[in-house]
């Protein structure tokens, strides 16, 4: 990915995953984002978004019965 380019609508860098991308750490920002959450009752925008996707069961397809819809949340 280049540089200062997200990967989603969290907005958060290529740059900023490989500095803080270990164990511990990526552990430790989503129990942060979880307490702040909690305690403030309130969610970012970035956080309420979400990406349907009807990808189809099968070749060729032509009534909705034929879709198979994917919802894609952000958790970052």
């Amino acid at each position: 990915m280049k540089t200062n380019k997200t990967a989603g609508m969290e907005g958060l860098t290529a740059e900023f995953y490989k500095t803080f991308f270990s164990k511990s750490c990526m552990t430790s920002l989503h129990r942060c984002m979880l307490i702040y959450t909690l305690t403030t009752q309130h969610l970012k925008k970035s956080m309420k978004k979400t990406v349907t996707v009807l990808p189809p069961k099968e070749p060729y397809s032509e009534t909705p019965s034929d879709y198979r819809p994917i919802t894609l949340l952000n958790i970052d």
